[in-house]
């Protein structure tokens, strides 16, 4: 399979999730998914957004978000292990199985 098919086969994949997803969203799940517990401050650096941007992120990729509304299910987000103030976020059972989807897309 050509490296441009499995791209569009991946990003295929995240517009199923939702198909107006921000690539940052979809990044953001790819950082969370490579440390579990990664702080939304720290998600917020790794992207290079701001705490309210990464707040938005994690609402929408979360079951439902502190806004309210429904997400994508795809993380947990739990109080910090030092600072309850904290959000740490780790992957849900569907979010571990939309991830290793993608990994089955990028091995063929």
């Amino acid at each position: 399979m050509k490296p441009g098919t499995k791209v569009r086969l991946i990003l295929d994949e995240f517009r199923k999730l939702d198909p107006e997803l921000p690539a940052q969203q979809a990044v953001a799940l790819i950082v969370i998914s490579e440390r579990a517990g990664m702080t939304q401050q720290k998600v917020a650096a790794q992207l290079g957004v701001s705490k309210s941007s990464a707040n938005r992120i994690f609402n929408k990729l979360a079951d439902e978000g502190t806004d309210g509304k429904v997400g994508l299910g795809l993380i947990k987000i739990l109080p910090g292990d030092a600072d309850a103030r904290e959000r740490q976020a780790y992957l849900t059972p569907t979010g571990v199985e939309f991830l290793a989807n993608l990994c089955r897309i990028v091995e063929a």
